[in-house]
């Protein structure tokens, strides 16, 4: 319960500044300007941190309805009885959920659910299904709402506010608490002789979490039309987040700080970028690549780094797991603990470190590809949004979505913040596409403020 206890109160101390309007229409109106759907969104989010103490497959198989367990149902329970009134409302008005993406994620869902019958651990995957029906009600509820784009974006906006009060928090508790937010990792970190981590989220989750909360702020700082107030807000964000990802001291972090930073500026910098940036970095990095290397490595072992840190030998036995039942895999959600790593005496972590491997050998390809389906959706919309430089802040995130999928659990696998992103973009692409009045075809068309 401490995780939760920690989320719960970060986000109650920063909720004025996440509300929409900020402090101001807080103070002023006395009430948030919160939908259901981002409500129930907050209380997923919430029951996602409510973790329990098992730390192996046997653990979690003799115990596994601990308290823990039983809060984050709950949680996930009162979101769900936040939506469903507002969906059932919209399909009897005649907004049906409809598109690729939307077909999709009933497929997905179906897939999932159906594995509890089979499952190496049903009470699991039964309630990880819950999880994602819950997930998945949140932003189809948005997607045949009203004003669905403005809807769906605010969740987006939402989430990516929700886990930089985590990270900024982390690196307040990072100087001021150590004895909570400081590694015990013997290693060095990038910048200090420890790394960040938190009572919440490991090191390498602050680490991506840094990266895509730069590449939001980053996106939004130079967009055009940001006034100079956003910018600098954004600017701020922007630097927390690389701060963040740097203490953190994640090579995936790094990657995805990296990538996001090369095609902002190739967007909307690109003559700077060629001429001035892309040189003087060259300059900076060339002679300095061994001690660069040996930062980023953190002294690890070469055996270590020809492996990704094992995640080499772990997506062998993911593969060969997963050949074994290529149309089906083990359950939702266990797929990876319980039928792979139990395998190579690696069953205390959580996944396979790559969510497309954790939900081939969860659902097999009746899971994986329809949320293959839902990501292409999603990249498709994004690139079309970051060719007319439209939405950018929320296109790019497309790409610490993916990369983080690869390298850790990411959207793959089970709910967390990065599915609802996800879902919430492919909807937008199903927005585009989904034969709307011309009206409400060229509010598609006008970047949302991000305010």
């Amino acid at each position: 319960m401490r995780s939760l206890g920690w989320a719960a109160a970060v986000w109650a101390v920063s909720f004025p500044f996440i509300a929409p309007g900020g402090p101001r229409a807080l103070i002023r109106t006395g009430r948030a300007e919160l939908s259901r759907s981002q409500l129930a969104t907050i209380l997923l989010l919430l029951g996602s941190y409510s973790l329990a103490q098992s730390s192996n497959a046997s653990e979690i198989l003799a115990n596994p309805l601990a308290v823990e367990r039983v809060v984050r149902g709950l949680l996930d329970g009162l979101a769900l009885v936040l939506v469903i009134p507002g969906l059932m409302r919209n399909v009897r008005a005649g907004r049906l959920p409809s598109g690729i993406a939307a077909s999709a994620m009933v497929f997905y869902l179906v897939a999932a659910v159906a594995s509890s019958l089979y499952s190496l651990a049903p009470t699991v995957s039964a309630g990880k299904a819950f999880e994602l029906t819950v997930a998945i009600a949140i932003v189809l509820t948005a997607a045949t709402s009203l004003d669905p784009q403005r809807q769906l974006l605010s969740i987006v906006r939402l989430v990516v506010l929700l886990i930089f009060a985590l990270l900024a928090a982390a690196v307040i508790g990072f100087l001021v608490l150590p004895s909570s937010f400081h590694s015990v990792d013997p290693r060095p970190g990038f910048l200090t002789a420890v790394s960040m981590t938190s009572p919440y989220t490991s090191s390498n989750g602050l680490s991506s979490i840094g990266a895509l909360t730069f590449a939001f702020g980053f996106a939004s700082f130079l967009a055009e039309s940001t006034s100079k107030r956003r910018r600098a807000q954004m600017g701020a964000i922007a630097a927390l987040g690389t701060v963040g990802m740097l203490l953190a001291s994640g090579k995936q972090g790094l990657i995805i700080w990296a990538t996001s930073a090369a095609v902002l500026l190739w967007l909307h910098r690109r003559r700077l970028f060629l001429v001035l940036i892309a040189p003087l970095a060259a300059t900076a990095i060339l002679p300095n690549v061994d001690t660069l290397w040996n930062t980023v490595t953190r002294d690890q072992a070469t055996v270590t780094l020809s492996t990704w840190s094992g995640r080499l030998v772990w997506w062998a036995a993911g593969i060969s797991a997963w050949s074994e039942h290529p149309w089906t895999g083990f359950g939702f959600g266990v797929g990876g603990r319980f039928a792979t790593l139990t395998r190579i005496d690696r069953a205390s972590a959580s996944s396979l470190h790559n969510g497309y491997l954790e939900t081939l050998t969860g659902l097999g390809l009746f899971g994986f590809i329809p949320l293959i389906v839902i990501a292409s959706r999603a990249v498709l919309w994004s690139v079309r949004r970051l060719r007319s430089r439209v939405a950018v802040p929320y296109a790019i995130l497309t790409i610490p979505l993916l990369l983080h999928t690869f390298i850790s659990l990411g959207f793959g696998g089970w709910v967390n913040a990065d599915f609802i992103l996800l879902a919430s973009l492919a909807l937008m692409c199903d927005l585009d596409t989904s034969g709307l009045d011309s009206e409400r075809a060229s509010r598609l068309n006008r970047p949302l403020p991000v305010e």
